[in-house]
This record gives structure tokens, C-alpha cells and sequence, in this order.
């Protein structure tokens, strides 16, 4: 019973990053040990994982340097193409054009500018939004408590995080 409630505080942190959510799902699978729980909870890892990935790809896109404490389109100027870069190029040649090479300076900056401003990145968002759906769906064979509750809790924190 005290792992359920040592596991809320653990949950909390766990928007601070992927190690957070490692370690709250450890202490998760350590009070609920049983093989349904553990299934459970793997699914939700990986629900939960996909929201985390999108949410960071988006804001590679729409923060700053300042909001994300590292140079943002890093993905964008390493030729790393995310799902808001995927979702804005099938939306016309525009972005399209300017990939494929290295991008630099104004560059960089306009392919931030076409992802944030054709739809990408709602669409990104939508598709997060899904992921914590189902996670939350894999959650509801487990018992009610702050652990689970947290856990319910965190795919839409994350989504949230995204400036609008």
C-alpha cells in the first residue's frame, strides 16, 4: 500500500523527462507486480512514449531557444524530420523545396515559420491527442488511486505543455 502512495510524488516529477517516467513506471509495476498490470502498463509506456516524442518534435518547432533551454529546429537543421515537418510537407511544395539540404539561418527559420503556420502543428497535436486516449484506455483494468490517477493525468500535461 505505501508503494501506491510513494508513487504519486514520483509521477509528478515525471514530466521533467523520460527518466522521471521510467521511474514512475517502476515504482508502478512494483505495486501492481501481477502480469495484467504489467501488460497494462507497458501499452501505457508506450502510448505515453509517442505523446512525449510528438510533444518534443513540436516544440522543436514553435519554442525557442529560451522556452526549450536548447537550440530550437534542431531535428529541422539535422535533417531529422518529425511528424509536424511529415504532416506540413504533404500540405504543399513550400516546405517541401527547402528540405533536402542543409538548413541554416533564414533557412531554418522559414521552414519553422511554414511548419507552424500550415497546420502541422494542430494536426501534430490531434495525433498526441490519440496517443493519450489510449493510454488512458489501457489504465482501466488497474485500481483506482492517486498512482493511476496520475498516470491518467500525465499524457494530457504533456499535450498541454504545447504553447497555442
Amino acid at each position: 500500500m505505501w508503494l501506491r502512495w510513494f508513487a504519486f510524488p514520483v509521477l509528478a516529477l515525471a514530466g521533467v523527462g523520460v527518466l522521471g517516467l521510467a521511474l514512475a513506471g517502476f515504482v508502478i509495476l512494483l505495486a501492481y507486480p501481477n502480469l495484467p498490470s504489467i501488460e497494462a502498463l507497458t501499452e501505457y509506456g508506450e502510448r505515453v512514449g509517442m505523446v512525449f516524442q510528438i510533444v518534443d518534435d513540436i516544440l522543436d518547432v514553435v519554442a525557442t531557444d529560451e522556452e526549450l533551454g536548447k537550440p530550437s529546429g534542431n531535428d529541422l537543421l539535422t535533417g531529422v524530420y518529425t511528424l509536424p515537418v511529415i504532416l506540413a510537407v504533404a500540405e504543399g511544395d513550400e516546405l517541401r523545396n527547402l528540405l533536402g539540404h542543409p538548413l541554416e539561418g533564414d533557412a531554418l527559420d522559414q521552414a519553422r515559420q511554414i511548419v507552424r503556420s500550415n497546420g502541422a502543428v494542430p494536426r501534430a497535436v490531434d495525433v498526441a491527442r490519440r496517443y493519450v486516449s489510449q493510454a488512458a484506455d489501457t489504465l482501466a483494468d488497474l485500481p483506482d488511486g492517486p498512482a493511476v490517477a496520475a498516470l491518467r493525468d500525465l499524457g494530457d500535461r504533456l499535450v498541454d505543455s504545447v504553447p497555442a
